[in-house]
C-alpha cells in the first residue's frame, strides 16, 4: 500500500528544516564558546584540548551532514509525489487486476459496438436513431475507459519508479558513528611547561555555563529532529518508511554519545579551573605563612 499526504509531508519537512537550521547555529555557538574557553585558560593542556575540539567539531559537522541527507530524502519524496497529486492511495500489487478489469470492460464495449454494427440499416425504422444514440454512448464509454487505463498505467508506472528511486536513496545511506571523547590531561600535565600558564576563572566559569546551555539546546534540537523524522509515517505509507525509520533510529544513537561528550568537555574545563584555583589558594597560603614568619622574626 502506498499512501501520500503531500500537505502533511510538506509541513513536517519544513519543521525538520527549521530544527536543522537551529541545530547548525547551536553547533557554531557551542564550539565558539569552547574556543573562548581555551583563550581564557592557557597552558599545554589547553593547547591540546583546543586541537582536540577541532576534531570533535568535525564529527559534529559530519553528523549535521548526515541529518541533512535524511532531510533531503524526506523533501525529495514530497517533491516527487507532488507531481501526481496532493493525496495518493495506491496498491501496486493490484495493478494487473485493475488493468485486466478495465481491459475486460473495453472488450465488452467493443463487443456491444460490433453488435450494433451488425444491425441492418438498409431501410428506415423508428428505433434506428435510438440505436445509433446507444451505440454512441457505448463508444464514448469505451474511449473513457481507454483513457482511464492509460492514465492509471502511467500513474502506476510513476509510483513504481518513485518508490524504487526513494528506496535507492535510502539504501545509499551509510552507518555513521561518532566516537566517544577521549582526552588524557594527566599525561599532558606530566610534561607541561609551567611558564606563562593561567586561567581567567571568572571568564572560564562563564564559558562553562554557556557551553552547558548550548549542550542542552543541542539535545533539544536533535530530539525534535528525530521526532519529526519518525513522523514521516503520518504522511507517507510505503515499504520504504520502516527502512527509513530504522536508519534514523540507528543514527539517533549518536545523540547520547554527543551528550556524554559535551558533559566530558565541561568536566575537563571544570577540573582545570578547580586545579588552578587550588594552586592559587596554596600559593596565597604559602605567601601568607612566609609573611607571618617574617613578621615574627622581626619582633
Amino acid at each position: 500500500m502506498i499512501s501520500i499526504d503531500i500537505e502533511q509531508l510538506n509541513k513536517t519537512s519544513n519543521e525538520i528544516t527549521s530544527y536543522i537550521d537551529s541545530y547548525e547555529d547551536t553547533i557554531i555557538n557551542l564550539y565558539s564558546k569552547l574556543k573562548d574557553a581555551t583563550n581564557d585558560w592557557h597552558d599545554p593542556v589547553s593547547i591540546a584540548f583546543d586541537e582536540t575540539m577541532i576534531t570533535e567539531n568535525s564529527y559534529s559537522q559530519n553528523f549535521l551532514s548526515e541529518l541533512k541527507l535524511r532531510q533531503d530524502i524526506f523533501s525529495y519524496t514530497t517533491d516527487l509525489y507532488s507531481n501526481i497529486g496532493k493525496k495518493i492511495n495506491c496498491v501496486l500489487e493490484q495493478k494487473e487486476s485493475l488493468i485486466n478489469t478495465l481491459n475486460n470492460c473495453i472488450s465488452e464495449c467493443t463487443s456491444i459496438i460490433n453488435e450494433f454494427n451488425r444491425i441492418d440499416n438498409s431501410f428506415y425504422y423508428s428505433e434506428y436513431f435510438m440505436i445509433l444514440n446507444q451505440k454512441a454512448k457505448v463508444s464514448d464509454a469505451r474511449s473513457k475507459l481507454r483513457s482511464l487505463k492509460e492514465k492509471l498505467t502511467e500513474k502506476f508506472q510513476k509510483i513504481s519508479e518513485y518508490e524504487e528511486d526513494i528506496k535507492s536513496r535510502i539504501d545509499e545511506l551509510e552507518p555513521f558513528v561518532i566516537p566517544e571523547y577521549e582526552f588524557n590531561a594527566v599525561e599532558l600535565e606530566k610534561n607541561a611547561v609551567t611558564t606563562d600558564n593561567y586561567v581567567a576563572s571568572d571568564l572560564l566559569s562563564a564559558d562553562i555555563r554557556n557551553i552547558d546551555l548550548y549542550k542542552d539546546e543541542e539535545n533539544k534540537d536533535l530530539t525534535s529532529i528525530f521526532t519529526k523524522y519518525n513522523e514521516i509515517s503520518n504522511g507517507y505509507t510505503s515499504p520504504n518508511v520502516p527502512v527509513f525509520k530504522a536508519d534514523c533510529q540507528e543514527l539517533r544513537k549518536n545523540v547520547d554519545v554527543l551528550k556524554k561528550n559535551r558533559e566530558r568537555y565541561i568536566q575537563e574545563l571544570e577540573s582545570q579551573m578547580l586545579k588552578y584555583e587550588s594552586m592559587t589558594t596554596i600559593i596565597k597560603k604559602q605567601f601568607k605563612d612566609k609573611k607571618d614568619n617574617s613578621n615574627g622574626e622581626d619582633k
